[in-house]
């Protein structure tokens, strides 16, 4: 397995800003809360890949596919 740096990130791309006026001010994604950006490849895909917060310190994992 082989990750990569995403090329089409949150701070690039204005598209998750407009989603982000439909929800809550508390829910919003800030410079905080963005989660970290990489792209996986699996058998000739780019899959991108947004994790949040720190796995070694959580006791579950979620996976989310969208």
């Amino acid at each position: 397995m082989s990750t990569t740096t995403a090329t089409t990130t949150y701070e690039t791309s204005p598209a998750w800003r407009k989603q982000m006026t439909f929800l809550p001010a508390e829910l919003h994604l800030t410079a905080d809360t963005m989660p970290s950006e990489s792209t996986w490849t699996y058998k000739g895909h780019a899959v991108h890949v947004d994790s949040c917060g720190d796995p070694a310190s959580s006791p579950v994992t979620l996976v989310m596919l969208h």
